[in-house]
């Protein structure tokens, strides 16, 4: 059986949280939840669900892991988390969706897919996602993690951001398409992007998908050991001018790429060029 706890326009404050057995926290009307301490959404082979949906609508929680099931937040609503885990332990998914203007997601540090949990991520339709100090897609105990940003004025950000797998069939990605855009907002340091083993950087589509419309990143690239940067986009004139470096692969699969003076000669990895052209600036 599953049960709905709903906070309608008003506020609700506990110490820590349990969510289990297919229920549902849902926050909406300008409510707020918050969790001075834990909120743990377990796996027990039903899905649970956090769903934070209208104009100044909160949830926040110190430490928010969902080992299971889907964190929602639409319509103009906030979610704030010193530390987020979505997909955390071995054999458990969870995902999160970020959806629409005004809709924000602050986080200290926050991972997708943590411990040997797959993790999911969307942020679409003009959200924001700051990810803080860290934000983790995958890791070597992770793979199969996937975080996806689409759309004009929608945003993801991190101070350092990884994406790690665990194999060749096991690959996490990053995906930035449409307008959207990866990087630190001005003023608030470099973002670094690390696409390190079987971990994947996608502008547009992932490798093997239909081109899509490019996003952009922000800030200095990494592409190390099996990562990859992947260009599978539809624009007859993508800039790309972010400081690169490593030894991974590029791969320039749909569009036409331009590569500015300003990526410098620290990668050293294998470049590919397959149904689409490159263009070296001066």
């Amino acid at each position: 059986s599953s049960s709905t706890v709903t906070v309608d326009g008003s506020i609700w404050r506990v110490g820590s949280a349990s969510i289990a057995h297919a229920a549902t926290l849902s926050v909406l009307n300008g409510g707020a939840f918050t969790a001075t301490g834990r909120v743990d959404v377990n796996a027990d082979g039903q899905q649970a669900r956090i769903d934070v949906t209208g104009v100044n609508s909160k949830f926040n929680a110190q430490n928010l892991t969902m080992q299971a099931g889907t964190l929602t937040a639409s319509g103009g609503a906030n979610v704030r988390t010193d530390e987020a885990r979505i997909g955390s332990g071995a054999g458990n998914s969870a995902a999160a969706a970020i959806t629409g203007a005004g809709t924000h997601w602050s986080a200290g540090a926050l991972y997708i897919g943590d411990n040997g949990g797959r993790g999911a991520l969307s942020v679409s339709g003009g959200a924001v996602v700051d990810g803080g100090a860290l934000l983790a897609i995958g890791s070597t105990l992770s793979g199969s993690n996937a975080a996806i940003v689409t759309g004009v004025g929608t945003s993801l950000s991190a101070r350092t951001l990884s994406v790690e797998g665990t194999s060749v069939t096991n690959r996490s990605s990053l995906t930035v398409s449409d307008g959207a855009s990866v990087g630190m907002a001005s003023g608030n340091g470099a973002l670094n992007v690390i696409a390190a083993d079987f971990g994947a950087l996608n502008i547009g589509a992932a490798q093997g998908a239909t081109a899509a419309a490019a996003g952009t990143v922000r800030g200095a690239i990494g592409v190390y050991a099996n990562g990859a940067l992947n260009f599978n986009h539809t624009s007859a004139g993508y800039v790309f001018d972010n400081a690169l470096s490593g030894s991974g692969s590029i791969n320039l699969l749909a569009g036409r790429t331009i590569f500015s003076a300003n990526n410098g000669s620290s990668f050293n990895g294998q470049t590919t060029v397959s149904n689409s052209t490159l263009t070296m600036a001066h």
